[in-house]
């Protein structure tokens, strides 16, 4: 029997619709089809089920005080460590599997304001991931390079405490009442502008979710999809505004910037996870090579 083909997670985008909002100078909405399948294709390579072995601080504790020496204590901290980046991967992809089909699907049925919404949470959810990723993954890097598994004076090793207050603090993120400060996350638009200003090539990542969060907002920016004709009446700042349930020009610079975030984030993410990932067998071949 031949196999059977992988399953498409996040169907593609109409040509037709690209080749109407295609513009010479914009390089991440070119790219939306080759990012949506590279993005398929690392879902395809996510498990439909992960065993997550969640350890609370106290049943960790518990656990670690029965290890018979520093280096089953090392591994066992380096578990949990690496269990959380797992889970939250597998998460994260998840999520951002179903944004952005859901996205596609708003675009194929012409609900605009819907694949701006959505594309706006992709784009969230998209920079979270890759900057946690590119805070955690040179510590991991440090870490998988040495050679004696020792977690003496944890409290004054910085690669560590630094390491893991930031994977605490994204993992576990709550703005619940009930949660702890500790556990407040940074402020996404906080994330989305330092990746603009220090990664290269991605200074327009904050415009475009400026644009789209103006329009998942209830402001006039959304609004204006609506203004279908403008007509002059007696002179400067008096005219006649149709509106209409069909949409207007604003359409077009909406669906541009939504397709836009639609294509950095998938792409942004599959990249993000391949390093993060290939960070991490390092360092599961590090505690290989880690003797009692």
């Amino acid at each position: 029997m031949a196999p059977k083909p992988n399953p498409i997670f996040v169907p593609p985008i109409e040509k037709s619709l690209l080749k109407r909002l295609h513009t010479p100078d914009n390089w991440m909405l070119d790219s939306v089809v080759e990012n949506i399948d590279r993005f398929n294709k690392l879902l395809n390579s996510v498990p439909r089920n992960y065993p997550w072995e969640f350890m609370s601080a106290e049943a960790f504790q518990r656990i670690g005080s029965s290890r018979g020496s520093a280096a089953a204590l090392y591994r066992h901290y380096w578990h949990d460590m690496l269990g959380q980046i797992e889970a939250f991967s597998v998460m994260s992809a998840w999520r951002l599997g179903e944004i952005s089909r859901s996205a596609v699907w708003a675009l194929r049925r012409g609900d605009v304001v819907c694949a701006a919404i959505m594309s706006r949470a992709a784009l969230e959810t998209a920079a979270s991931y890759a900057w946690l990723q590119s805070e955690i993954r040179p510590a991991l890097e440090q870490v998988a390079l040495g050679d004696a598994p020792t977690l003496v004076k944890y409290e004054e090793n910085r690669v560590l405490k630094d390491l893991e207050d930031k994977l605490l603090k994204v993992v576990f993120a709550s703005r619940a009442p009930d949660a702890e400060k500790f556990y407040n996350p940074t402020n996404i638009v906080t994330i989305i502008k330092k990746i603009a200003e220090k990664v290269p090539h991605q200074e327009a990542v904050a415009g475009i979710y400026f644009e789209l969060c103006e329009v998942a907002h209830p402001n006039v920016q959304g609004r204006s999809l609506y203004i279908t004709a403008v007509q002059p009446i007696s002179g400067p700042g008096h005219e006649k505004r149709t509106l209409s349930m069909n949409h207007g020009p604003a359409a077009i610079d909406i669906l541009r910037h939504s397709i836009t975030a639609l294509s950095w984030s998938t792409g942004t993410f599959s990249r993000s996870c391949v390093v993060l990932q290939d960070a991490v067998r390092k360092m599961l071949s590090h505690l290989d090579r880690v003797q009692d």
